[in-house]
C-alpha cells in the first residue's frame, strides 16, 4: 500500500494532467495502465482527466489573508483570546511551523494548539502564491510573539 502511494505521488508530480480511468474493482489508475487480471470479462472504465486548478492553493490563501488583519495581528488575538482561543498561528510547508516561537517556548504551542493559515504550503504555484504565503508568515510570526507574552 505504501509503496503504491508513493509511486501514484510520483507519477502526479511528473505527469500532472494524466488521464485517469476506473480499473478492475473500481480502483483509480491512469489511462495508461492496462486493466491486467480483471475477472470475468470486466473492462476498464473510460478516463477523465486529471488537471487541477493551477492556483487552488493561491486562492484559498487569499481568502483566508482577508479574514485576517494583517497590519495589527495583534488586534486579532485580542479578539481571540477574549472568546477563550489560545491557539498560535501555523504555516503549512514540508512540516508546519509556528513563526516567532522558539524551541524553549515549544511546551507552550503543545499546551494550546496551533491553527495552521489554510493555502500555506510548500507546493508554489507561483510569485504571488510566494508573496501571499510571506505575508501569511510575517502576520502568523506577530500573531506568535504577541500571544507568548500574554501566555508567559
Amino acid at each position: 500500500m505504501k509503496q503504491t502511494l508513493i509511486a501514484g505521488v510520483v507519477v502526479l508530480m511528473l505527469f500532472p494532467t494524466l488521464s485517469y480511468g476506473q480499473g478492475c474493482g473500481g480502483r483509480q489508475v491512469p489511462a495508461a495502465v492496462p486493466a491486467q487480471g480483471c475477472s470475468g470479462g470486466q473492462a476498464a472504465a473510460p478516463a477523465r482527466v486529471y488537471n487541477p486548478d493551477p492556483s487552488y492553493y493561491t486562492n484559498i490563501l487569499k481568502a483566508e489573508l482577508q479574514k485576517l488583519n494583517l497590519k495589527t495581528p495583534e488586534k486579532d488575538l485580542e479578539k481571540n483570546f477574549a472568546k477563550g482561543e489560545k491557539k498560535f498561528m501555523g504555516i503549512n510547508g514540508y512540516a508546519l511551523t509556528t513563526p516567532g516561537v522558539d524551541s524553549a517556548d515549544q511546551k507552550l504551542v503543545e499546551q494550546n494548539g496551533v491553527q495552521p493559515i489554510k493555502g500555506t504550503t510548500d507546493m508554489l504555484e507561483g510569485q504571488e502564491h510566494l508573496q501571499l504565503i510571506s505575508d501569511a508568515t510575517d502576520y502568523a510570526e506577530r500573531y506568535n510573539q504577541a500571544l507568548l507574552k500574554k501566555l508567559k
